[in-house]
């Protein structure tokens, strides 16, 4: 099935009035090192049942190049374990929203990352 694993743009979440009523007003999972806050909508956003960012600590890493190499180990760990929570959106015609935060003070390998993005992305479909 094409597309199935992608990660298109209509799944980004940019709208900073999003992401910060979703620090405010979302649900909190946290499995260390990474930590998330989202929220369930009733409709889709431009198209899309699932919208997510991803977000590394300037305070613990300083060099931009560290913090987006997080980023794509997240990004990519999502990529694969987010198409069964995609299938569930949609059957029940919901719409996500969501912000993975990295929190630790280590750069992780991938391992790490993909088994705590499985765990928090199962938390998260399972209510």
């Amino acid at each position: 099935m094409k597309g199935r694993y992608s990660f298109p743009r209509s799944e980004r979440l940019k709208s900073s009035s999003t992401i910060s009523e979703l620090f405010q007003k979302g649900h909190a999972i946290s499995l260390a090192p990474l930590f998330a806050r989202y929220r369930i909508r009733e409709e889709p956003v431009n198209g899309s049942n699932l919208q997510i960012a991803f977000t590394v600590s300037k305070k613990n890493f300083q060099k931009a190049v560290t913090r987006n190499r997080i980023k794509r180990l997240m990004r990519e760990a999502f990529r694969l374990h987010a198409p069964p929570l995609r299938d569930k959106l949609r059957s029940m015609n919901k719409c996500l929203e969501l912000v993975i935060v990295f929190g630790g003070k280590e750069l992780p390998d991938y391992e790490t990352v993909e088994k705590k993005m499985t765990r928090l992305l199962g938390k998260i479909e399972n209510g």
